[in-house]
């Protein structure tokens, strides 16, 4: 089964990341990204499978964030299915509920068979009690079950 993996596209406005890189560092790959994803196409139609594994938006408020992902989903217009990652950039202004019905599915950790194969899809997103990014309770639960 051959995967393409996309992540980290932080699509939107250009960005400044001061704390990372300094005053004059400025992130162009959301911009790049409608770019790339012309060229990314032609691979996607080779796969069996595209998963993008989050942090699709670069976040800046709940309003925008919905706009610019619904607007980041559409370059995924393709035969090949498509299956999305909930990330904590995505995370930070975009519920957990309001993602899944973004993307399609029923909540942000899901499973799929494709290919002969079982696909599990988890969201990392917690941040109670134990802090930041952890899977909880009742979605190991699930995952049990699943």
């Amino acid at each position: 089964m051959k995967i393409l993996l996309i992540t980290d596209i932080h699509y939107g406005a250009n960005t400044n990341y001061p704390h990372f890189k300094g005053e004059d560092y400025i992130n162009v790959y959301g911009e790049e990204f409608e770019n790339l994803i012309q060229r990314l196409h032609s691979k996607m139609k080779k796969c069996d499978l595209v998963i993008n594994l989050g942090d699709f938006i670069h976040d800046e408020n709940a309003e925008k964030d919905i706009e610019t992902y619904k607007s980041a989903l559409s370059f995924f217009q393709i035969k090949t299915p498509v299956k999305h990652v909930f990330g904590n950039h995505d995370a930070r202004n975009i519920s957990q509920k309001t993602w899944a019905k973004l993307v399609g599915e029923d909540r942000s950790y899901y499973s799929f068979d494709l290919g002969g194969y079982h696909h599990i899809i988890l969201d990392g997103n917690r941040t109670e009690p134990r802090g930041p990014m952890y899977v909880g309770e009742g979605e190991l639960v699930w995952l049990e079950e699943d």
